[in-house]
């Protein structure tokens, strides 16, 4: 690469980088994690997993300059100013991949990342989601950003719709938070206020079946590296341990060792009203209800596998454990934000992340994670699953599959551990 002056320059990798360490995919450049670092080490670059240095440059290390915190935690939050990382000597690519999860804060701002240097033309194999824009090889393609938590770029495509390639050439050069460099100027240029979890780079254009295998192995390699740890659950259950043959089908048995079993009333113990092949409980929504035993207060975070309903706006009580108007019962209210109707003083998550915008009406049928999180103290007089706390006939027609709730309030990162250590599962 010529015509770039030394002062890009900032950082070389530790030498070449050696076989793909696994379980990666083979064509992988190099992917570089947020979670685990701290704005306290003021660290000066980020080790790729292949050994190339991402070089980070002008963040303040502070919350909204450096490494996020609350809803942000595990990221590196980019301020739309003047922070950027830059990696160089990476190999010139023909072809390329991109898989990054991200949250871009504010839309008007420059690009998440690029690999462009030049001041007078779009070179670079990519520039990656420049407001409505993408760049392939030269070639600009106008899009949709798409919210969607990780995205991802071929040469051909934006997260699975095509783009148009052009005919430029690549660089050796990687920037994070900026659509290029300038080297008129000698600076950065078109600063994102966006915080990156992970970001990573292949030489060639993986399969959509690659890329959902490698997005998976992308965030278990992030989870992994975070600090942050997991108490035990106060209860645990999971329906698929036993079926409408089972000697005590009328238990869920609770898995934390606490005593916090439930009794299953009125089922039938059949598909439509019992144990379900593919691992679920299915309350009818007629009269089937559980009680959870020897509850003394009530849960701060509570995790529900299930589909909410197994019918198009049918509502109903998924769990309750209000005393009056205090903490949350978890219910279906089509105009209403999902499951926050009844939750006073608390946030919802579905699938891991925070719901602001989804309605009652979007939820019907699917297959879901609901996370409750409410701080408040009670001491509930019954705790139930499948209906309301009165059992007025507010009975959710839905499928079970596992529910865990924990007496402390987790964290935005701990939910995502909870999730993926139990394995809890969503469409």
């Amino acid at each position: 690469m010529i015509g770039i002056g030394t002062s890009l320059l900032f950082g070389r990798r530790a030498g070449k980088a050696g076989p793909p360490i696994p379980p990666f995919n083979k064509a992988m450049v190099d992917a570089w994690f947020m979670s685990g670092l701290s704005n306290a080490d003021k660290p000066g670059s980020i080790t790729g997993v292949m050994g190339n240095e991402m070089q980070l440059k002008n963040f303040a290390f502070t919350s909204e300059s450096g490494f996020g915190e609350g809803n942000y935690e595990g990221t590196l939050v980019f301020d739309g100013v003047d922070d950027y990382g830059i990696c160089n000597n990476l190999p010139i690519l023909n072809d390329y991949t991109v898989i990054c999860r991200r949250e871009i804060i504010n839309k008007e701002t420059g690009s998440v990342a690029s690999k462009r240097t030049s001041s007078s033309q779009w070179d670079g194999a990519f520039i990656f989601e420049r407001n409505n824009q993408l760049t392939s090889f030269g070639q600009n393609n106008y899009r949709t950003i798409q919210q969607n938590n990780v995205s991802y770029m071929t040469t051909t495509s934006y997260n699975g719709n095509t783009i148009s390639r052009g005919s430029l050439q690549d660089t050796e050069y990687l920037f994070l938070g900026a659509a290029g460099f300038n080297i008129d100027l000698n600076r950065a240029h078109e600063f994102s206020n966006c915080a990156i979890y992970y970001f990573a780079l292949y030489n060639k254009s993986l399969t959509p079946e690659e890329i959902e295998v490698e997005k998976e192995r992308l965030n278990e390699e992030w989870l992994k590296r975070s600090k942050v740890t997991i108490p035990e659950p106060d209860v645990y259950y999971d329906l698929s341990l036993k079926d409408n043959s089972s000697p005590t089908r009328n238990i869920m048995d609770d898995l934390s060792g606490n005593g916090h079993d439930a009794e299953i009333f009125n089922a039938v113990y059949t598909e439509s009203s019992g144990y379900r092949s593919d691992g679920a409980f299915v309350f009818d929504g007629v009269d089937d209800y559980a009680i959870m035993k020897n509850v003394k207060k009530g849960f701060k975070t509570v995790f529900m596998e299930v589909i909410p309903s197994l019918t198009k706006e049918r509502g109903g009580f998924i769990y309750d454990q209000r005393v009056g108007h205090t903490s949350f019962g978890i219910n279906i209210f089509t105009n209403d934000i999902a499951y926050n109707s009844y939750n006073w003083d608390g946030v919802t998550y579905i699938n891991g992340k925070l719901n602001t915008t989804i309605k009652g009406s979007e939820v019907y049928l699917k297959h879901q994670v609901i996370t409750i999180v409410n701080g408040t103290d009670l001491e509930p007089q019954k705790v139930v699953i499948g209906g309301d706390i009165g059992l007025a006939g507010y009975f959710s027609k839905m499928a079970l599959y596992k529910l865990i709730g924990f007496y402390d309030e987790l964290t935005s990162l701990q939910i995502e551990k909870v999730i993926n250590y139990y394995k809890l599962k969503y469409d």
